[in-house]
């Protein structure tokens, strides 16, 4: 952990990779609005929502690490809370905690037992789940699912110790993700964050495959992608692919993709809650 002088150093000079606000945004009327946050071990993004409008009016990303070396994700987060203009406050109305990590899974809703939810993690992951971690699971009636999901017990205890009395509601991003499925039913749906990919593909009836994947080259994005579209066995000359996330078109995944992929095309944003100029809602499917 950086010395003390090194670490004011550090906390003077913060910036993020995008801050998009809008000037209605009040300091003292933060009780109207719920505070988002998605995390992941590349990045942190967090966005305002404005209550009374149902509008985001401030949003800002980060990248891991701030503070370099072996520094955990709770220590670069409480870096740019200590450094940050509001987001210390307690006043929020509530704060909504998006995970992103590749420790979850999906259970059917008639056949979940929570005394078996450790079990069905440790069956998706192929591994025990450790001590220090804790075990979380969220019902999804519109979909009949029950996302089960782990995380640092670290992480909810400095949510919790730094927010008291807020309400704080911790979800998994395969929520959003398989949301984004069903909206464009018959479409398998890619999602590209740095050195992970979501794939996932809903009928008008059932979700048939969300998963997520670590990847090096984009070389890897396309045998996924491929993989994906033969495990389900669809034709990748009919079915289209809707791409989300750091991808752009034109840029060399998107060209690699079109070689093998006939009708590719960004995706649409149903989004209305979001109207910063020239910006892409769909590079962020969190976005709420």
């Amino acid at each position: 952990f950086p010395s003390h002088d090194n670490l004011a150093a550090t906390i003077a000079n913060i910036q993020p990779l995008r801050k998009l606000h809008y000037a209605s945004f009040e300091h003292d009327k933060l009780a109207y609005y719920q505070l988002y946050i998605q995390i992941s071990s590349k990045n942190l993004v967090f966005w305002v929502k404005d209550l009374r409008t149902s509008q985001i009016i401030w949003l800002e990303e980060y990248a891991w690490p701030i503070l370099g070396g072996e520094t955990s994700i709770c220590d670069n987060i409480a870096v740019i809370h200590q450094a940050h203009e509001f987001l210390k406050s307690i006043k929020w109305e509530a704060i909504h905690l998006w995970l992103d990590n590749q420790s979850f899974t999906h259970i059917p809703i008639d056949f979940f037992r929570k005394e078996y939810v450790h079990r069905y993690l440790q069956l998706a992951k192929g591994q025990k789940i450790p001590s220090e971690e804790e075990v979380c699971h969220v019902p999804d009636t519109t979909f009949g699912l029950v996302h089960v999901f782990s995380t640092e017990r670290s992480l909810i205890d400095w949510f919790m110790t730094n927010y008291p009395l807020v309400d704080l509601h911790i979800k998994h991003l395969a929520q959003r993700v398989v949301q984004q499925a069903y909206q464009q039913a018959y479409k398998l749906i890619l999602v590209v964050q740095q050195e992970s990919v979501w794939l996932a593909y809903h009928t008008e009836e059932q979700l048939l495959f969300c998963n997520r994947f670590g990847y090096k080259d984009i070389k890897d994005v396309l045998y996924f992608t491929l993989f994906v579209y033969q495990q389900l066995q669809l034709d990748a000359a009919e079915v289209p692919l809707k791409v989300y996330g750091q991808i752009k078109h034109g840029d060399e995944l998107w060209l690699l993709l079109a070689d093998y992929i006939t009708y590719l095309a960004l995706g649409e944003s149903t989004l209305d809650t979001c109207r910063f100029e020239d910006f892409a809602a769909y590079q962020y499917i969190g976005l709420d």
